[in-house]
């Protein structure tokens, strides 16, 4: 074995300019995770590779072991080198997560479990000012608004900021609006109607050209978009190029006057959910929105939708036909006479029994055959 580590340090000095990425990822399943050797394999590679740009760390039950781990931070170059660019953290351990952060305050990419940002800004008060993307998962885990919009104060340079399970405690009193200039990705989920009201009411981002919004199964599902979000994007004037609504009913009126403003949209993704008391599955995409998406609306000038390109929808099977004039009337010929952009990719999910699905499978692949020899990407999928 020492002669391996030998070869391997003589190898690395060869390569020791190279970008490097260290992933330690722990999970102890039965006879399956040595804790001792976890823990001796990350010293040394900690120490081999004093020059990583990149490090990720998944670590579970390690809790016994978590002070080696710590001094292990307080010891190593890689932590104090201000190398470290991109970085994912998970680690069940809250002083050991503290430690980890507060050592790579000017990671760039940051994906954490268990970020407590207030803590972070504590620990390192320069944290945050070189943040290109941040994605936290904190399993309701409670953030204040407060909180989130002084990190949009500290990160100038964040383009990317995704939260997922995580909860945004609206805060008593006044609070100024914050106006960002350079986020263009903006994904929520499992957020609830109050806190995404509390959240869009303070914001103005007139570069965002991503949007997400998936709901949660835990909560009585909302009817979206809320009048926040539109009032948002109006405020923002920022150009869309993607949208997402997941696991959320919509009111279709409001969605209706949300599309027809976006004028850049190239993808649309609409997986909505079953019913009034979060019932865990998918429903249709409303009959209304599919016609809005093929044809002009009564009185309009122009078709809505002008850029799209990809569509991402659940249907019943009697929705297939409506589907298909979708796709035709996007298809490369309409196209051009309506100066709209052509449908490219589009993904079907179709609500359908096991049997029935199974059944009708061919018949369904044949009304889009041709589609498909015309060069449009198109997947279904069947769920019951």
């Amino acid at each position: 074995m020492a002669a391996y580590w030998q070869a391997l340090e003589r190898r690395i000095e060869r390569t020791s300019a190279l970008p490097l990425h260290l992933l330690f990822h722990f999970i102890e399943d039965g006879n399956i995770g040595d804790p001792v050797y976890t823990i001796s394999s990350m010293q040394t590679f900690i120490r081999l590779f004093p020059r990583a740009t990149s490090i990720s760390i998944c670590l579970g039950t390690l809790e016994e072991h978590f002070p080696e781990l710590i001094s292990l931070v307080d010891n190593a170059e890689i932590f104090h080198a201000d190398r470290v660019h991109t970085a994912r953290v998970d680690v069940d351990d809250e002083t050991f997560s503290r430690k980890i952060l507060s050592a790579i305050p000017n990671v760039e990419v940051l994906e954490a479990e268990q970020l407590d940002i207030d803590q972070w800004f504590i620990d390192a008060p320069t944290a945050g000012h070189r943040l290109h993307s941040l994605q936290i998962s904190n399993y309701w885990f409670e953030i204040s608004l407060v909180t989130l919009l002084d990190l949009l104060d500290r990160a100038p340079l964040l383009e990317t900021l995704k939260l997922g399970q995580v909860s945004i405690t609206p805060s008593v009193g006044s609070l100024r609006a914050v106006t960002h200039t350079l986020l263009s990705t903006f994904h929520l989920a499992s957020v609830r109607a109050d806190e995404n009201d509390a959240i869009f009411e303070h914001l103005t981002l007139p570069a965002l050209r991503s949007l997400s919004f998936k709901g949660s199964y835990s909560y009585q599902p909302e009817f979206w978009p809320r009048p926040s979000n539109i009032a948002f994007l109006r405020r923002s004037g920022c150009m869309l190029t993607e949208l997402a609504f997941c696991r959320c009913q919509i009111d279709e009126k409001r969605l209706s006057e949300l599309l027809t403003a976006q004028k850049s949209l190239v993808t649309l993704q609409l997986n909505l959910l079953a019913d009034d008391k979060g019932g865990g599955c998918d429903i249709p995409i409303p009959m209304s929105i599919l016609e809005l998406l093929s044809t002009k609306p009564k009185g309009a000038s122009d078709r809505p939708l002008p850029a799209l390109e990809v569509v991402r929808v659940v249907v019943l099977p009697r929705q297939l036909k409506a589907v298909k004039r979708l796709i035709q009337s996007r298809s490369a010929d309409q196209a051009k006479k309506c100066r709209i952009a052509t449908l490219r990719e589009v993904d079907i999910h179709v609500h359908a029994k096991q049997r029935d699905s199974e059944i009708k499978k061919e018949e369904h692949a044949a009304m889009f055959e041709a589609f498909v020899n015309k060069g449009v990407a198109i997947r279904i999928s069947y769920k019951d």
